[in-house]
């Protein structure tokens, strides 16, 4: 599989984790034999060059994440600090890639999903035409019901809904534009944010299922299961 050379990926760490439950912020914890957000950042490091990756972390565990690399003799890619909302944590890092031209195609992660493919990699690596934004996103499965403002619900048609995942991808000069007054918005992800200012579409590519989001102390559980499984299949001769 080629290696993915002009492209930037943006890692969004930077969160307090406080509905893992965990003395410290879930992307720390141990994931198979070492902290998760290492986990996440090799995933990428297979197909992108180390220059190409940027960590966004709290300030505060700068010390904490210094550490960890030297216990755990990591290379750690370039780190910025974060802020207060995931909107502002992207805005300062995209200030961290003020060198790069505006065609660039940053790919946006987040820290906390450990266990995103090569294949989706590449996937996500390029923007169809004709789209401000590519997403990758999985059929949803579960019954949904929405819920009305008196409290009463009703079941919605779950074949009209999709999960989305990371990584998202856009060009920079997208983000720029789109993150530039980024404090009178709030999104709880990129592509809504592109779209709410730029009115431009969004492309949904094939997610995977095993893309899981480490939330709770269960989901760490199924990604551990998951890296196994993993590690095992890629372990067997190939016929």
């Amino acid at each position: 599989m080629e290696k993915i050379d002009k492209n930037i990926v943006i890692i969004l760490a930077s969160g307090s984790g406080s509905r893992f439950g965990a003395s410290l912020p879930k992307q720390y914890c141990n994931l198979g034999g070492r902290p998760l957000l290492m986990r996440t950042i090799d995933r990428f490091a297979e197909v992108i060059p180390a220059e190409n990756i940027l960590i966004v972390i709290d300030s505060a565990m700068e010390g904490l994440w210094k550490s960890l690399c030297e216990k755990e003799r990591f290379a750690s890619p370039c780190v910025t600090f974060g802020g207060n909302t995931r909107t502002e944590s992207l805005a300062k890092a995209l200030s961290a890639l003020a060198h790069c031209p505006d065609d660039t195609i940053v790919m946006i992660h987040d820290g906390a999903r450990p266990l995103v493919s090569k294949d989706l990699i590449h996937r996500m690596a390029s923007i169809p035409e004709g789209y401000e934004g590519a997403v990758p996103a999985v059929p949803v499965t579960d019954t949904l019901r929405h819920i009305e403002a008196d409290g009463d619900s009703a079941t919605v048609a779950r074949s009209e809904y999709v999960a989305v995942q990371t990584p998202q991808s856009f060009t920079i000069g997208t983000l720029r534009k789109s993150f530039a007054d980024y404090s009178r918005h709030s999104v709880t992800d990129d592509a809504t944010m592109v779209q709410n200012v730029t009115g431009g579409k969004i492309a949904l590519i094939d997610g995977e299922h095993g893309n899981i989001k480490v939330t709770n102390p269960i989901d760490m559980a199924i990604a551990e299961t998951l890296l196994n499984l993993s590690q095992t299949t890629e372990d067997r001769p190939h016929c």
